[in-house]
């Protein structure tokens, strides 16, 4: 319109200067002046729609309007029928793009479904950021572990009572807690094997690796007591005994699978009774393992 009223004020002292006051009202006069007003008119409905900006959504929408606003989120803007109604916002992940009516473009969305507009060299792509972060990887070594569960177990050691079975229930997170009992044959020489059991508490230092404190029977042992007599020569007393004390175990319980695993420990024991209380033995745990 600004650009129009010079124009038109121009036109009319020309007219006037020309033709006089009395042929302005002429149907040739009137006509010229009815063409000048409509490219005038032309003018000013083109200037309006080049100064507006274009907000295209990702469902095909287009929004004429005066943006106020690009925060990291969203995009603040007014309805440019009513540029001095409220400030309306919308989420940058409903956006495609957005026309400036300096003729640049931002680009919010690159996988949309719209078709690509040709680009200038003005136009500037900005990064979604309300993309989902990317999951850490977990490790191949604990791919089936679970911080929870109840298994059985069995193997060879002290934590099995020889060779025998296990049952453990895990508890906590990835630093957590453990109680187990184990049950059976101590195999030994002669007279010395015998049934054996035991039962410990494990703290996981990191998912399956742990350290097992436990108590129970160790093994069996036979002593023999010689004495001479003038009469009877060489005699002998034998007499066995179940020999049990703590154990400390460092190891681990790797699942290989939804529910099967493997079970390695290695430590020591002290027995704390009979004949050889006091003694420090080698402890071993190998075992297969079943997780429910």
């Amino acid at each position: 319109m600004t650009i129009c009223l010079p124009i038109i004020q121009t036109l009319t002292i020309f007219f006037t200067a020309r033709l006089g006051n009395a042929q302005l009202f002429n149907p040739l006069t009137i006509s010229t002046m009815k063409k000048l007003l409509l490219f005038c008119g032309i003018i000013l409905l083109s200037s309006k729609a080049y100064n507006q900006d274009l907000i295209l959504k990702t469902n095909g929408d287009e929004i004429k309007s005066k943006v106020i606003e690009v925060t990291q989120d969203v995009i603040k803007y007014k309805k440019y029928e009513n540029l001095d109604g409220p400030v309306y916002s919308l989420s940058k992940t409903s956006i495609f793009m957005i026309k400036y009516e300096n003729g640049s473009k931002d680009v919010f969305n690159q996988q949309s479904d719209l078709p690509r507009r040709s680009s200038s060299k003005s136009e500037k792509t900005v990064k979604n950021t309300d993309s989902e972060p990317v999951k850490k990887k977990e490790s191949s070594f604990f791919k089936y572990h679970q911080n929870r569960y109840f298994s059985i177990a069995t193997g060879l050691g002290d934590s099995y009572g020889g060779l025998g079975m296990r049952a453990q229930a895990r508890f906590g997170g990835n630093v957590g807690f453990g109680v187990q009992a184990g049950v059976g044959w101590f195999p030994g020489v002669e007279d010395e094997s015998c049934f054996a059991v035991e039962a410990g508490f494990k703290f996981y230092l990191y998912r399956g690796i742990y350290i097992n404190t436990q108590f129970g029977i160790l093994g069996k042992q036979t002593t023999y007591d010689y004495s001479y007599g003038s009469y009877s020569g060489y005699n002998y007393n034998s007499a066995s005994e179940v020999l049990y004390g703590p154990s400390i175990l460092t190891g681990v319980d790797l699942i290989f699978g939804r529910h099967f695993g493997f079970n390695a420990a290695a430590g020591i024991s002290v027995i704390v009774n009979g004949s050889m209380d006091g003694d420090v033995l080698p402890a071993l745990d190998l075992g297969f393992i079943y997780k429910f």
